[in-house]
């Protein structure tokens, strides 16, 4: 369950300001539409389910059984037909910004001939009624910006000494530019939304300069992209951060260690090069606990789980210092649930925001190679993290050793049309209920022989939303007494 589900219900008589409120969080406002529902009498059973029968004679006792037993049927089946579109009509209804909770089950398919995709986004700007969401924005000129993307704007202010008000602890003699993409929170601009998002198949393959000939935006040091809903007040302290990078790098080792393998540490799932470092959570039993690979093994650890251990130590750190620009109200919002929760602090005691997290392992490709992250499975496809909290982001460490001739790779939104190159940064905050995928770094043209001791490491840092919000119980160690586990108690409780 998320953090937005554990809330009240909302009260139907409550303002419009906190209405606005609730709209952030669409589940909360999901389960307002069921409310409404009921009081609708909607679920309630019709006048015919609930109309009295005489009984029959004796004589026409089996038939009656008979009939009985077939209307019964039919009425049962009439049921399960009106409760699925019961529940597709409240999934319709829920109002909110649907584009940032994908629910796999309302995903809309479309073709690329499709008008609607064709068409692409509507060019609000040019439009008299959304004047004052764009007084703030100048628009980016992207070549062959493919319509199924929406347009990115540069926030400017009303001067050029502005900055936008989310943003702070950054140099502004360096580059600061804040993109912002507009989204349409009605149901008529959910439904073109996730229409647009179908049609992106897969992440684009092949060396860099194929990305700005596909209309593709880079994010550098110092960018930062954000939301702005086409329904609100057009004022910049309502955006919702979607991405960015730190303005600074702070550096990485280019040490090959061609001796450090180990077959000790196990991978996720049928994945050969996906290994979980954090806290993970078992959906059979709603437990979290420590993944396999940070269990003491026979009374001490091996030399996979030292490496283990400095991995995750030295990427929490650069994970946490990006993190000091994140929006502070996000920070501190999420580190007051934590506290409170007892949440077990992972790679760092500061570390309050991220429980999970995976090291992703790639090798070079040749230039011309189309092949992605296969070895990655699952997370070397397209794919959304729906297990993140709504109200975080993820944090992508990128720690690469290859020569200094190839290309190391690009991490992708797919959904927005921007991507980050994984050699020129060390971390990336995004939103993981965006598509998103990565390709392999890449060998300059016309080289065959790959360098067998190349390869790139990204580390994962997610913000669980089950362990997060409470809603799964931490298994610390096993107390030897009837299998019962040792649970580490929420101080709201203590």
């Amino acid at each position: 369950m998320d953090l937005c589900e554990e809330s009240p219900l909302p009260d139907l008589t409550s303002s419009d300001n906190e209405q606005k409120k609730l709209d952030i969080y669409p589940k909360c406002s999901f389960r307002k539409s069921i409310v409404e529902d009921v009081q609708d009498d909607k679920y309630h059973q019709s006048s015919e389910d609930q109309q009295y029968e005489e009984p029959p004679s004796s004589e026409d006792a089996s038939d009656h059984e008979k009939n009985t037993h077939r209307h019964t049927k039919h009425r049962q089946s009439g049921k399960r037909a009106r409760g699925k579109d019961q529940k597709a009509k409240k999934r319709q209804k829920a109002p909110g910004i649907h584009q940032y909770t994908p629910n796999p089950e309302e995903e809309v398919h479309a073709e690329a001939d499709d008008p609607e995709v064709l068409k692409g986004y509507p060019e609000w700007d040019k439009e008299v009624d959304y004047e004052h969401i764009f007084q703030d924005l100048e628009k980016v000129d992207i070549v062959n910006c493919p319509p199924a993307l929406p347009s990115l704007y540069r926030w400017k202010g009303l001067s050029a000494f502005d900055v936008h008000p989310i943003r702070h602890g950054f140099d502004r003699n360096k580059n600061a530019d804040t993109y912002i993409y507009i989204f349409d929170s009605s149901d008529e601009g959910y439904r073109l939304a996730k229409k647009l998002d179908s049609v992106h198949k897969g992440i684009p393959q092949g060396p860099l300069e194929k990305m700005t000939e596909i209309g593709l935006q880079q994010m550098k040091h110092g960018n930062w992209l954000m939301a702005q809903d086409l329904n609100g007040k057009g004022d910049a302290k309502d955006d919702l951060v979607q991405a960015y990078v730190p303005q600074d790098n702070s550096g990485r080792s280019r040490e090959g260690k061609t001796d450090s393998t180990c077959t000790s540490i196990q991978s996720v799932r049928s994945s050969e090069r996906c290994y979980s470092l954090g806290i993970t959570f078992e959906k059979q039993t709603l437990f979290s606990a420590s993944n396999a690979n940070s269990k003491i093994k026979n009374g001490g650890t091996d030399k996979g789980g030292e490496i283990r251990t400095d991995v995750l130590k030295t990427t929490t750190q650069v994970f946490l210092e990006g993190w000091e620009e994140a929006p502070i109200t996000m920070r501190d919002t999420i580190a007051d649930m934590t506290d409170m929760l007892a949440m077990p602090h992972v790679g760092s005691p500061k570390n309050k925001w991220c429980p999970s997290v995976q090291l992703n392992i790639a090798q070079p490709r040749r230039y011309n190679s189309n092949q992605g992250l296969d070895e990655q499975e699952f997370f070397g496809g397209l794919h959304r993290d729906l297990g993140d909290i709504i109200c975080s982001i993820s944090a992508l460490v990128s720690l690469s050793d290859n020569p200094k001739n190839y290309e190391g790779g690009r991490f992708h939104l797919i959904s927005l049309g921007v991507y980050v190159v994984l050699d020129e940064i060390d971390v990336f905050y995004f939103s993981g209920h965006h598509l998103h995928g990565g390709t392999p770094p890449l060998a300059p043209e016309g080289e065959e022989n790959i360098e067998d001791w190349a390869y790139r490491c990204v580390v994962i840092f997610y913000p669980a939303s089950k362990i997060i919000s409470g809603s799964s119980q931490v298994f610390m160690a096993g107390s030897g007494i009837h299998g019962e586990p040792v649970t580490l108690p929420r101080k709201v409780f203590s």
